[in-house]
């Protein structure tokens, strides 16, 4: 079929091919095949015919309805793809509505060439045909117009560039190593959001503002730098994986997984390397229990047990505490309490509850009563968007890097909109940001100015007896048996910061505690986060939750429970 017309030349097809979109576009969401085929073509045929096979490859790909349609009277070696090319016109198409375009493609290159060039064709006809006649109906593109070849360029939250490749040359603008994780981490983020491929990113022009901010970034690298090289020697830690997470939407604004770059090539605890949780795991055992009508309040025997298994666990400080409430047992994370709330919650709806959190789950087969406390491994950005959950009164977000896709001509080819999904109730999540927000609670533990306290003073101040402004914060801290893993964990009304010290061959630490190691970079982290914004106290008991007095044994206690 030859154009009639004559301004129809071959070094104008895609111009003609997107004036058919420009003509005859619909916004539809469900739309034929015949015509999501044709959207393909157009988005990723780019005037080559060297990348049609790859092209087909990939529409296949997509489309597996395409491969179905194939025309079972003939013969096995001569099968034929069937595809209904179906133009999406206007209400008064000259054609007629029930006017409809098939051709057949063998299954071989040369045929599928074949059929490519002929709907690039019989597109042009439509296009000029319409376009001269029926400028009218004219309809917004119903699929983006693809995006000039050019570099990829990632920008931060602020619009300043610290990213860029066109496939040969890669540029870091800045410390590469403060950013090279953000970056592993948000590609294939980016890719998904486009529906391509990551290796077709870097000549597609495309400029990404990211969730990430740089100055802050900066920050946190340097002071988890100073922190670790203070605690290298007296205490043999090496290395540390910081994120940064407004939990309202899912966005990363700070993130790295490693300062070992030169030592351990490609470690990355924040979001590739998982290691054992040890006690920041405890609250997503209590939030289980929470969920479940178990309250804060409840009492609960700290002495030695003997679980399944011939399992006797010790607490940390080899004592047994007797009756106690279970918000003293998690304040204090002591390890017999955590494990009979396991009991009560059991492991299986535990497991899927904090993988609904954002943790994953290890296989049940794999899982036992030392779950409680710890014993399973994820990355820091996960255990940070399980923290953020809690923190947005159960509300989850999956993590999120990407705010927005520009092509070269400024047109936006993806905005971020979060949804969040919820899977803790409230009144469970208030109960834990209530446990773990007692500053009384870690003076006792830790003492006045721990750098569980967001003070905002000094060190020296603070033990001076001037703190400052004490920020709320919920916060955990955790350490594994072995002392390889020393983690601190919490959150604000505005942020969600995980933390991880330790070595990454895996050698133990040396006199660190909870309060060490970790905990002072979450303490200047979470500082640097909150800046200068006005401090927000937490959000109040849903109206699902009331305080009662319970007595066992001539024990009492007053706290939360379900109404």
């Amino acid at each position: 079929m030859k154009p009639e017309n004559e301004l129809v030349t071959p070094k104008n097809v895609e111009e003609q091919i997107q004036k058919v979109f420009q003509t005859h576009g619909r916004q539809d969401t469900v739309t034929p095949v015949g015509t999501r085929v044709i959207r393909e073509l157009y988005s990723l045929y780019r005037g080559d015919e060297g990348i049609m096979e790859r092209t087909w490859e990939r529409l296949v790909e997509r489309h597996p309805e395409i491969e179905n349609k194939i025309d079972q009277s003939a013969t096995e070696p001569q099968k034929i793809i069937t595809l209904p090319l179906r133009p999406v016109l206007g209400q008064q198409s000259a054609l007629g509505q029930q006017s409809v375009m098939r051709t057949t493609v063998r299954k071989s290159w040369k045929q599928r060439v074949n059929i490519l060039i002929a709907v690039a064709v019989c597109m042009i006809v439509i296009a000029s045909s319409f376009f001269l006649f029926h400028q009218s109906h004219i309809v917004p593109p119903a699929h983006p117009t693809a995006p000039a070849k050019g570099p990829l360029q990632l920008l931060d939250s602020h619009g300043k560039l610290f990213y860029q490749t066109d496939g040969k040359k890669t540029s870091y603008f800045g410390k590469d190593q403060q950013t090279a994780d953000f970056v592993q981490y948000a590609l294939p983020q980016l890719a998904a959001a486009l529906h391509v491929k990551p290796v077709e990113l870097a000549n597609m022009g495309l400029h990404v503002t990211t969730t990430l901010d740089l100055d802050l970034q900066s920050k946190v690298y340097n002071n988890a730098q100073q922190q670790i090289q203070q605690l290298r020697d007296s205490m043999h830690i090496d290395d540390s994986a910081v994120v940064v997470l407004d939990y309202h939407d899912g966005s990363i604004r700070a993130l790295f997984g490693s300062l070992n770059e030169q030592q351990t090539e490609g470690y990355n605890v924040a979001t590739q390397n998982s290691r054992q949780l040890g006690s920041v795991y405890k609250p997503f055992v209590y939030a289980t229990a929470f969920d479940q009508g178990i309250s804060p309040g409840d009492i609960v025997a700290d002495v030695p047990t003997t679980f399944p298994g011939n399992y006797m666990p010790q607490n940390y400080d080899q004592q047994f505490h007797g009756l106690i409430s279970y918000r003293t047992a998690l304040q204090n994370s002591y390890n017999i309490p955590a494990i009979k709330l396991l009991q009560k919650t059991q492991i299986a709806p535990t497991a899927k509850k904090v993988a609904e959190l954002g943790v994953p789950s290890m296989p049940l087969s794999q899982l036992g009563y030392s779950m409680a406390l710890g014993t399973s491994e994820a990355t820091v950005l996960n255990t940070t968007v399980a923290y953020g959950t809690i923190a947005n009164q159960g509300v989850h977000f999956a993590p999120n890097t990407i705010e927005k896709v520009s092509d070269t001509n400024g047109r936006v080819l993806f905005q971020a909109s979060a949804q969040g999904t919820h899977v803790l109730s409230s009144a469970a999540a208030f109960m834990i940001t209530d446990v773990l927000r007692d500053n009384t609670a870690h003076t006792l533990t830790m003492g006045a100015c721990s750098p569980v306290v967001l003070y905002t003073t000094s060190l020296a101040q603070c033990q001076a007896g001037d703190p400052g402004i004490v920020r709320p914060a919920a916060v955990k801290t955790g350490l594994d048996d072995a002392h390889r893993d020393n983690w601190t964990v919490g959150y604000t009304s505005d942020y969600a910061v995980g933390v991880w010290s330790g070595n990454d061959n895996g050698e133990p630490m040396v006199g660190s505690t909870g309060s060490e190691g970790a905990a002072q970079i979450w303490h200047d982290t979470m500082l640097m986060a909150e800046g200068s914004v006005p401090v927000k106290p937490f959000a109040g008991p849903p109206a699902t939750v009331v305080k009662k007095t319970v007595s066992e044994q001539g024990f009492t206690v007053t706290d939360w429970h379900l109404k």
